[in-house]
């Protein structure tokens, strides 16, 4: 069932950031000539000083560790908070942001692991 928005007939065209995503959505079942690749407008050049000031010098504090999307089951939200008491002793003091529509759902089962507190 999660597949059935890629078949609604209602939609001419999908379109993809990269040849990957166009991959994943013929996986998906919808047919190559409805799907079109529009590249990322992001350039990647500009980020580089950034970049390379985080490889010599790591940020300070605890690390952040984000998931930015809607919730879906699908999606591996739950994975990620199943995941964080071991992060957490490795990383103590490390913060779990969930943005995205929806994702206000996952705080009974950051409650039920124990990890609540440090879920933003």
């Amino acid at each position: 069932m999660r597949f059935a928005k890629y078949r609604a007939p209602l939609i001419d065209r999908y379109i993809a950031v990269c040849e990957a995503a166009a991959l994943e959505l013929g996986k998906a079942g919808v047919a190559r000539e409805r799907i079109r690749v529009i590249p990322s407008a992001v350039e990647l050049p500009r980020w580089e000083e950034a970049r390379a000031r985080r490889e010599t010098k790591p940020p300070e504090g605890p690390p952040r560790i984000g998931l930015i999307g809607h919730y879906a089951p699908f999606k591996g939200h739950q994975v990620l908070l199943r995941a964080a008491k071991d992060i957490l002793k490795a990383f103590p003091g490390a913060r779990f942001v969930l943005a995205g529509r929806g994702t206000e759902q996952l705080k009974d089962l950051a409650a039920e692991l124990g990890v609540l507190s440090q879920v933003d």
